[in-house]
């Protein structure tokens, strides 16, 4: 394997999302990932399109201190490579007393860029190296699920083995890495964001709808809103995308009056806010079969667009 370079790493991968103009804070959970950036890990763990990666950014804005972001893919499940970017993210984003110099853990990379790098030896040495941060950094990995086999998750383990003192991990996920979560959670190690965390609360699709429309739906709009999006960020989104089209009465008198009980053989082109839409599952089962199909009293005055397609970055109320 040949020697890699920081220059050979895409730096846009060290960046964090983007926040769109209409991102509604979510207090409650930032004032969790403040508490909890006292422990060696934060897991965040939903399905996509839950405003994993959202909430991170919105906090990291927020917060004091220095943070490091990395996204993941697929190539980094190579160990070299992922140790290349985890010490590339911590140069780009240290600040202060915290900021790593540029031969900073040199003897971590010179081991990690050998043909077949020990993940436990690469665990060890850069351990030793992080102690020497004077100061608390934050790291974000972001899209852990996309890494495969087992030498990234070794050393990780290693690392959450022996934590140093200035280091804490938040791992952003859609399912829960094979980490050793069970005694971080009984040792009090570990702070913890899921789905229903995530959620938006009657609260919050009530600020979104007023940053996201010129008028908000009414009160019983709103509810059946959540009610069938369960607090999902991309179905609230696709709702209000609908509802800002030219003549938008006839779109919320649909939601507050003709929703109905499902059948078997709803068709999920009948669902204008479905998880189906994206390709997703919510427990194991086809979003568009947990909901009734929604009837619009008067679908001729909705105007006929694309949806767009789904992602961060692209003002979703929460993205991955």
């Amino acid at each position: 394997m040949g020697e890699r370079t920081v220059t050979s790493l895409n730096r846009s991968k060290l960046n964090p999302p983007r926040m769109a103009a209409d991102l509604v804070r979510r207090s409650r959970l930032v004032d969790r990932l403040e508490r909890g950036r006292r422990l060696p890990l934060g897991l965040v763990c939903a399905p996509a399109s839950y405003g994993k990666s959202t909430l991170l950014a919105s906090w990291l804005e927020q917060t004091r201190g220095a943070f490091a972001w990395l996204s993941l893919d697929e190539a980094d499940s190579d160990l070299s490579l992922f140790v290349e970017y985890f010490v590339a993210a911590c140069k780009d984003r240290g600040s202060g007393a915290t900021s790593m110099a540029g031969g900073a853990c040199a003897e971590t990379l010179a081991l990690a860029r050998v043909p077949e790098p020990r993940p436990l030896e690469v665990a060890s040495c850069l351990v030793n190296e992080l102690e020497e941060l004077a100061d608390d950094l934050v790291v974000v990995l972001d899209d852990y699920h996309r890494i495969r086999g087992t030498a990234v998750h070794d050393l990780m383990n290693h690392l959450l083995r022996y934590p140093p003192r200035s280091l804490h991990l938040e791992i952003v996920t859609r399912v829960d890495p094979p980490l050793p979560l069970v005694s971080l959670r009984a040792g009090g190690q570990m702070s913890e964001i899921r789905q229903h965390d995530l959620r938006f609360t009657s609260e919050e699709t009530r600020g979104f709808f007023d940053l996201a429309l010129d008028a908000s739906p009414r009160p019983e709009t709103l509810a059946r809103l959540e009610e069938a999006t369960e607090g999902w960020a991309v179905g609230l989104r696709l709702a209000a995308l609908v509802g800002r089209g030219g003549t938008s009465t006839p779109f919320w008198r649909g939601w507050a009056g003709r929703c109905r009980n499902s059948t078997s053989t709803s068709s999920p082109k009948s669902w204008p806010i479905s998880r189906t839409s994206c390709g997703t599952v919510c427990c194991g089962r086809p979003w568009s079969s947990r909901f009734a199909p929604i009837s619009w009293t008067s679908s001729s005055h909705l105007p006929a667009r694309p949806v767009p397609e789904l992602g961060p970055g692209h003002g979703w109320p929460g993205g991955q």
